[in-house]
């Protein structure tokens, strides 16, 4: 039996989306004053991000085009090891 192969391009979309959902909800909880810590952590490593509209904004789109690259990523290698 053939091993089945992952898609990369919905890995990458899946978790792209749950990148940036993660992102949005850590935001909104960062505007309530929680989750501080997090906070600091995601503006420390997410360039441009931060807690204004623009900046969560930028934050949810840049975690979602690395999440997507990871998947494509992982997939890859994935398939290849198969």
């Amino acid at each position: 039996m053939k091993p089945e192969k992952l898609n990369a391009q919905a890995l990458g979309f899946s978790l792209a989306i749950y990148g940036a959902l993660i992102m949005l909800v850590l935001s909104i909880l960062g505007l309530f004053g929680l989750f501080e810590s997090a906070v600091e952590i995601m503006e420390a490593f997410h360039i441009g991000y931060s807690l204004s509209l623009i900046g969560i904004f930028l934050g949810i789109i840049e975690a979602a085009a690395f999440c997507y690259v990871s998947g494509v990523i992982i997939a890859f290698f994935y398939n290849k090891l198969r």
